[in-house]
């Protein structure tokens, strides 16, 4: 049998080497040069983040702590964005707004986004603006939008070298505008959430049929966001109120608002709304403690209500005045929300992954809009008209039951 000399093993040792190195190279190549095959176009600038995050793995001297990390967080977080032909679509903020009308622009923007068939951008910078109600500084870190959604500070990085225009019209403009040829890719549409037809030059989206299921479209969107949430305040719910930890207890958190429009401020409003609470709260013999809270002190507009809370809830009630960040945490916490008509709580309200909401009937006049499906609803006069007063009933007696259980496995 024939034997291969020794130069030529060498030969095929070396062959096999060379090749071996090459396939190697062209497979690290090909990672790194279609990051859309591997990330499955997984954000905005992919190749950079992954380009970057191999850079970071080499040069980790010259970075601050985290920086791999925040990447790799970015690059997983977001909805897929095709870079190749990238789309977004806004709506624009109101400056001096109030927290609630600012996450309505948010959530109204993301149903724009939709329709456009675009990317919905955050912007992450408006919260940092001092307007008449303050700063939000605090919003990102209890609510992070700014993980889930693209923000107006990478679309910021991604479009400097790349400027990409701004199509500025009303709703219905902007969808049809979004069907056009010249605006398929490198786009942003934006609109204003008072530009929601083209009937009236003022035209908010929270008055417009068309609109009603917003929030609802938007429930698990903005509930995965807020489950990242790094906010927890230094009292518990049962701290504020000085309730015993031991013993079931059902906790309402009931909105009032004192802003520049008092809402369902009449007494006969809370008389009959907490009549129907109480006789469903009786029937069960379920214990219950309210708070009731708007913006500051609340016995000025309803000087009723320390009245009204020892003949409904045998004085059972706490008036915390507490600053905007608390007082929405604390709504997104209790067993039973009732909300005001303010689009504040509202917001509580989508938040919520549980319990009772009773919604008041909505300033604008329009019901299903701000509400999500398994919303109570409140009349202007208090009687609640969803769900019937046996559900309620059995929905109180859940909660109390559930709470019951599990002080007994603790």
């Amino acid at each position: 049998m024939a034997t291969r000399s020794p130069a030529t093993a060498i030969i095929i040792l070396l062959s096999v080497c060379v090749f071996f190195l090459a396939w190697t190279s062209m497979f690290q190549v090909c990672l790194c040069v279609t990051p859309d095959l591997k990330l499955s176009n997984e954000v905005a600038g992919s190749t950079k983040v992954v380009a970057d995050t191999l850079s970071a793995e080499n040069d980790k001297d010259q970075l601050t702590v985290g920086d791999v990390e925040e990447r790799h967080s970015f690059s997983v977080s977001k909805s897929p964005i095709d870079m190749n032909c990238p789309r977004f679509a806004t709506m624009k903020h109101t400056g001096n707004a109030g927290l609630g009308h600012k996450l309505t622009e948010v959530i109204f923007g993301m149903i724009i986004a939709e329709e456009t068939n675009s990317t919905f951008l955050l912007d992450d910078t408006i919260w940092n603006h001092v307007g008449n109600h303050g700063s939000y500084d605090w919003l990102m870190n209890f609510l992070p939008l700014n993980e889930t959604e693209f923000t107006m500070s990478e679309f910021a990085r991604i479009s400097k070298d790349n400027p990409i225009p701004t199509v500025l019209d009303r709703w219905d403009g902007l969808v049809d505008q979004s069907k056009n040829e010249s605006n398929a890719c490198n786009v942003l549409f934006m609109t204003y959430l008072h530009w929601c037809c083209d009937s009236a030059n003022i035209c908010y989206c929270t008055t417009q049929q068309a609109r009603i299921g917003t929030f609802d479209r938007v429930k698990w969107r903005m509930q995965e966001a807020f489950s990242r949430s790094k906010y927890v305040p230094s009292l518990s719910l049962l701290d504020l109120g000085k309730l015993p930890k031991h013993e079931p207890i059902l906790t309402i958190v009931w909105h009032v608002r004192q802003g520049d429009i008092v809402l369902n401020a009449q007494k006969e409003h809370f008389d009959n709304l907490s009549s129907q609470i109480t006789s469903v709260l009786s029937i069960g013999k379920i214990p219950v403690h309210v708070f009731i809270y708007g913006e500051g002190e609340v016995f000025e507009k309803f000087p009723f209500l320390p009245d009204l809370c020892q003949q409904y809830f045998g004085g059972n009630c706490s008036y915390p005045t507490l600053d905007v960040r608390d007082s929405l945490y604390y709504m997104t916490e209790s067993d039973v929300l009732i909300t005001s008509g303010s689009s504040f709580p509202i917001i509580a309200a989508v938040l919520r992954t549980g319990g009772v909401v009773l919604y008041e009937y909505p300033k604008e006049n329009v019901l299903g809009i701000y509400e999500l499906a398994d919303h109570g609803i409140i009349d202007r006069d208090g009687m609640i008209t969803t769900p019937s007063m046996k559900d309620l009933q059995y929905r109180f007696q859940l909660i109390f039951n559930q709470k019951m259980k599990k002080l007994r496995n603790s």
